[in-house]
């Protein structure tokens, strides 16, 4: 996993952190694992906190499976996950896996 310093910008997921961690997480916005699934390269990343990032693959493992997200995964966490299962069913994948 690709790590960067903490930025002026933040973590794309939340408006705050207290405290603010020291480095952020590059996430794929298609996760790396799903674009070896369907032969496609999706480039986009986007820096999210350790727990967001952690969340957001939660959550679209959840998706994935058509089972129950985690209680505690957060709507922005959500959103991304759910960005990431439209690229995987708009390039030919399909779920539930």
């Amino acid at each position: 996993m690709r790590t960067v310093p903490f930025t002026p910008t933040g973590c794309v997921l939340h408006k705050s952190h207290r405290p603010t961690p020291s480095r952020l997480e590059k996430h794929h916005v298609l996760p790396l694992y799903l674009q070896k699934r369907i032969d496609v390269t999706v480039k986009d990343t986007a820096l999210m906190c350790s727990d967001g990032h952690i969340d957001t693959h939660a959550a679209l493992n959840a998706m994935l499976v058509q089972g129950p997200i985690p209680r505690g995964v957060g709507a922005a966490e959500r959103k991304f996950a759910r960005k990431a299962l439209a690229l995987f069913v708009d390039n030919g994948g399909s779920a539930p896996l």
